[in-house]
């Protein structure tokens, strides 16, 4: 089976060295590349539109990630696309005239671009089209014979578009309203794929469940006293502490963790327990600052830590607290269950569906009972030991190399149906 993956995801996240481009869909992206292509029946080849200098460096990025360094790179690149990627930053600060002239020039561009046989050459011979988050490019949607997946790991733009600067709906239309009988989807959840039902009608038998799972070799248990000391003070973190791993934005809820947080420490003020914010800097979090100044010297925040940190960090809680608002899947969840720290996580989206008796849920939008849930945790070590031992178990349910199998077998299948 020839599969072409789309690799725009990877690219992004290695070529722009963007921490934010790191999270969920990066690890995704990578591990299922990772294990379709050790998979015996799949040909892979990854597919890309960077430029001769952007591909070179792709290549040599992908050089460096030695499970993926054999995948060959079909890349697809128009000379006319330099020319409309050098227009579009000068079209925000021209004139009305210049614009609609500037705007005419670009779409005169696309055009020309989508309809060049250049960029469809060598497509052909494939049989599988595999977007990890993407929507499919024109010249492979227009494509009868080629079967096209696209994974969905949630339609957040949908339920909460408040939480986003510019109107996302046209990202998923451009993914669901021009699909075609040859077009299907994987979801990274079961609540994923009940909102894309919801939302656009599409027929449940072309949707495969596919989770996402921590990399075994990232995500464990470090017992060892001196390798988690050191880690720890590299990020200036002192134990006792929870922990929340997550983007800094809206949709993470942090602003309601700290609040919880900050309930806890002025009842008990002599509680030893710090809060830690692990991730990167996202955005709509202008009041952080001022919210944690008071506190800085038990609220530490190291920005984004590196994949090898990630374990001692999650290992050093005394527990994980995820309150977010809505998740496609919760990948952070069952990297802190691999490391075997107690959970505690939101009663919404996909996280009750992951997570299961292995955790204690809260609702997230009610900080009495965020902190109430904390301090349970943290004054009951038999019920931190029973969270551990649960963890443990739910954890043995995810894993890279079944989600690669199921989406593989979800290939098959649509192979099947149109032979």
């Amino acid at each position: 089976m020839k599969v072409l993956f789309d690799s725009t995801a990877m690219s992004l996240a290695l070529l722009e060295n963007v921490a934010m481009h790191k999270t969920g869909i990066f690890r995704y992206a990578e591990n299922v590349a990772k294990h379709l292509s050790l998979h015996p029946d799949v040909d892979l080849s990854f597919y890309s539109t960077l430029d001769r200098r952007e591909k070179n460096l792709w290549k040599r990025k992908l050089d460096e990630l030695k499970h993926l360094k054999n995948v060959p790179l079909l890349n697809h690149y128009h000379p006319l696309k330099g020319r409309m990627d050098r227009l579009k930053p000068r079209i925000m600060d021209a004139s009305p005239l210049k614009k609609f002239f500037l705007k005419g020039l670009c779409e005169s561009l696309r055009v020309l671009m989508n309809s060049s046989p250049k960029l469809v050459g060598n497509i052909t011979g494939q049989d599988i089209y595999y977007s990890p988050y993407h929507p499919l490019p024109k010249r492979v949607r227009e494509k009868k014979d080629l079967i096209c997946f696209t994974t969905i790991h949630d339609l957040i733009p949908l339920k909460y578009p408040h939480f986003f600067k510019v109107n996302k709906r046209r990202f998923f239309d451009d993914i669901f309203k021009k699909s075609k009988p040859n077009h299907f989807f994987i979801a990274a959840s079961e609540s994923t794929k009940a909102d894309i039902c919801h939302y656009y009608s599409i027929n449940p038998n072309k949707i495969t469940v596919a989770y996402g799972a921590p990399q075994k070799e990232l995500f464990y248990p470090v017992e060892d006293k001196v390798e988690l000391q050191s880690t720890l003070e590299k990020y200036h973190i002192h134990r006792p502490y929870i922990l929340s791993v997550a983007t800094a934005e809206p949709r993470k809820n942090i602003m309601m963790l700290i609040d919880a947080y900050i309930d806890i420490i002025k009842q008990n003020p002599t509680l030893d327990l710090n809060l830690v914010l692990c991730g990167a800097k996202g955005w709509g979090m202008n009041n952080l600052k001022s919210k944690i100044d008071p506190y800085k010297d038990r609220i530490i925040i190291t920005g984004f830590a590196k994949d090898e940190d990630l374990a001692a960090i999650y290992s050093g809680a005394t527990a994980f607290v995820y309150p977010s608002l809505y998740e496609g899947f919760g990948i952070p969840v069952v990297e802190a269950m691999s490391c075997k720290t107690p959970v505690i996580v939101s009663d919404r989206s996909s996280l009750p569906e992951v997570a299961q008796d292995a955790a204690l849920y809260v609702d997230p939008t009610n900080v009495e009972d965020i902190s109430a849930q904390i301090f349970k945790v943290v004054q009951d070590k038999n019920l931190q030991n029973q969270l551990k031992e649960k963890a443990l178990l739910q954890v043995q349910k995810f894993s890279w190399e079944n989600s690669a199998q199921v989406i593989y077998q979800a290939f098959e299948t649509s192979l099947d149906q149109v032979r």
